[in-house]
């Protein structure tokens, strides 16, 4: 990443469902819609989206990569024990 534009804390009960486009549309990489500021974000799989791009890879981080600082080892380690489990925060 080179930069990031804009970042949102939606909460949950502002995030829906991904919409129904109908037929011949592929929405397996859209995690649902999130409502915010009187607007609307589709909210995607970014693993989704590009892993079939030449050239892109994706390196997974655990706690004991992260040494700066016991608030981002604890973040990692609640995804971690959160994937675990089964449950990918996708309400679908």
């Amino acid at each position: 990443v080179d930069n990031v534009d804009e970042v949102l804390d939606i909460g949950e009960t502002d995030i829906d469902d991904s919409p129904d486009f109908g037929v011949g549309v592929d929405t397996d990489y859209i995690l649902g819609v999130g409502k915010i500021k009187g607007g609307v974000k589709i909210l995607l799989d970014i693993e989704k989206v590009l892993s079939n791009v030449e050239g892109i890879s994706f390196t997974y981080l655990d706690e004991t990569d992260v040494v700066r600082h016991r608030l981002v080892k604890d973040i990692i380690r609640a995804y971690a024990e959160r994937d675990e489990a089964g449950d990918s925060g996708d309400s679908s």
